[in-house]
């Protein structure tokens, strides 16, 4: 199946990366200098949406009092990253930094601004290929992307220098790009669309901004933090979700609704630290729809952390 040929490409891409783009599989009309500009630009775009959807949901950062605070309809959360008095900073030796390696002396370990980049894509029945009747759900697979910002990661020491708890706090974007074409109708009781008859679109994807905290054990074998081995799980949060039409002369159609996906959600994840960056894979316990109100599909993650522990 050349989608699938399209996603291993980009997964050594990722993992090889530094986005150099070398050659992969083609698709019909599509040469191999095509299709890394395509990349590039998704990559570029991926990014771009994620800042500015960060902005649009209500994100805000306070880099003076090191504070995050997400804003949704109905509620308003606000997390303090750094330390936010000052007489029990002072007052409190233990708790600052130690000169040699940054760690506090309590032994936590902290790291803030860890950005993840992969493919986001989804399982039927714990396979790629998709039955017949949701061929029309056939993913682009080098327009699929999955962001992660970690506002914040800690490690709680469990043996001092090699065993620790591993705990935070994340935006996670995922972009499903479809091979086909077709307006998804909100405010549905279940997840329906309708075929598009006109027009010549060059994209439709369906986007979801959601908040996540993960919570792991972390094996840091060595004494470099960035190289090590963590295995745990993550809960999420749906902030919101848009599906984005544009079509050949570069016209944008937006359409925000919940579209019937699950707003919360759980899954186990790994990561492999190797230096400056690591790999890491999310399998979603929890369908991407609500169930009965959509099609069982299970979202998968895979990428690297370019900015890693």
């Amino acid at each position: 199946m050349k989608n699938n040929q399209v996603l291993s490409s980009i997964l050594v891409i990722l993992f090889l990366a530094a986005f150099s783009f070398p050659s992969f599989a083609q698709t019909e009309g599509e040469t191999t200098e095509e299709i890394e500009e395509i990349i590039e630009e998704e990559v570029e775009e991926a990014i771009e949406e994620a800042i500015e959807e960060a902005i649009e949901e209500g994100v805000e950062i306070d880099e003076e009092t090191e504070e995050v605070e997400i804003s949704t309809k109905n509620r308003r959360i606000r997390i303090i990253i750094g330390e936010d008095d000052e007489e029990d900073s002072d007052d409190d030796d233990d708790d600052e930094m130690c000169e040699d390696d940054g760690k506090p002396s309590s032994g936590i370990i902290t790291r803030s601004g860890m950005l993840d980049l992969g493919v986001s894509t989804y399982l039927h029945d714990n396979g790629f290929n998709l039955p017949n009747e949701l061929d029309y759900l056939e993913q682009q697979y080098w327009g699929s992307t999955n962001v992660n910002l970690h506002f914040l990661r800690y490690r709680l020491p469990l043996v001092k220098g090699h065993f620790y708890i591993e705990n935070g706090l994340s935006m996670a974007w995922n972009q499903y790009k479809f091979a086909n074409n077709f307006d998804i109708v909100p405010e549905q009781e279940t997840f329906t669309t309708e075929a598009i008859l006109e027009g010549e679109f060059k994209k439709n994807k369906l986007k979801t901004t959601a908040i996540e905290m993960p919570l792991a054990l972390t094996i840091v074998p060595g004494n470099q933090q960035s190289q090590y081995l963590s295995v745990g799980a993550y809960g999420g949060f749906l902030l919101g979700a848009k599906q984005k039409l544009v079509d050949t002369e570069g016209n944008k159609t937006i359409v925000k609704d919940d579209f019937n996906l699950n707003k919360v959600y759980y899954g186990v994840e790994g990561r492999v630290g190797l230096g400056p960056i690591s790999f890491y894979a999310k399998y979603s316990l929890k369908n991407l729809f609500q169930d009965g109100e959509g099609p069982e599909l299970t979202p998968v993650s895979v990428g690297i952390t370019l900015v890693n522990f």
